[in-house]
């Protein structure tokens, strides 16, 4: 999370690098080590932003 510089006594938030994992396109992210099941984002958040199916359900992610 990047926060502004802006100071006041609030944060003044520009970016959150956080969305549900089963929203991003296939191409987002890689499988680093399946042993551990680690993933890698390919792209941040805010570059595929308008690609993120925010309807998408678990069974068609899986």
């Amino acid at each position: 999370m990047i926060i502004s510089t802006t100071k006041n006594n609030s944060r003044d938030i520009e970016y959150i690098s956080v969305a549900p994992f089963h929203t991003l396109p296939a191409d987002t992210y890689r499988i680093e080590n399946l042993g551990t099941g680690q993933v890698r984002l390919n792209y941040t958040i805010n570059q595929v932003w308008d690609e993120i199916d925010w309807e998408k359900f678990y069974p068609d992610f899986f």
